[in-house]
């Protein structure tokens, strides 16, 4: 990655812009992991489209962003750049996506969450819940159960101190464990994957 200078002037800027006479402007300096170019230009720190924008065709309108209509976000090409609103933006990002990430097609096999807007994958989700129910990991990748390295229990000692009348002190000196333990697996917080 190219080290950002402290400052630009439009001439710096174009040197650090690939300018084919036809298609993309891939900028050259600093991508930020999103995709996009940055620099500082002017005392602010910007993105690179915007700055080509501005140094060729005037200030953003207010209210506006800009739109790669190429969709390469590396591009600083102000023929490539359109000023839409965010909506805009974002309803054309997601018109392009035809199929989930794995390649599942989203016609008849899409759900949409009704609070985020959010599309899922129906597949994707289905076959995430089935594998989820028997992995040793939990939602978040820790190991889980019999799996973790430091468990002073496993499953059947868990479905028997569930279905002991014993005292939790007596449990908890039976399996070498303290109280506190004994009382998360009765009331089902810690164990949950042992039925």
């Amino acid at each position: 990655m190219a080290r950002m200078p402290p400052r630009h002037t439009a001439e710096s800027f174009w040197r650090l812009a690939d300018r084919p006479s036809v298609g993309c402007w891939n900028w050259r300096g600093y991508i930020h992991r999103t995709g996009y170019g940055q620099l500082r230009f002017q005392g602010r720190q910007t993105k690179a489209h915007v700055t080509a924008y501005e140094l060729t065709v005037g200030p953003v309108p207010s209210g506006l962003e800009l739109d790669h209509l190429c969709r390469n976000r590396a591009c600083v090409n102000p023929a490539h750049l359109e000023p839409v609103t965010h909506t805009e933006n974002v309803r054309r990002a997601f018109a392009l996506k035809t199929a989930c990430r794995n390649g599942h097609p989203y016609e008849d096999n899409l759900i949409i969450d009704t609070c985020s807007g959010a599309r899922r994958c129906r597949t994707c989700r289905n076959g995430q819940s089935q594998r989820r129910k028997w992995q040793s990991r939990d939602r978040h990748g820790f190991l889980r159960g019999e799996a973790q390295p430091r468990a002073k229990l496993n499953d059947n000692a868990v479905r028997e101190i569930r279905a002991s009348s014993e005292s939790t002190a007596a449990l908890a000196r039976r399996f070498e464990v303290s109280w506190p333990v004994i009382g998360a697996v009765r009331n089902g917080k810690t164990w949950r994957h042992v039925i």
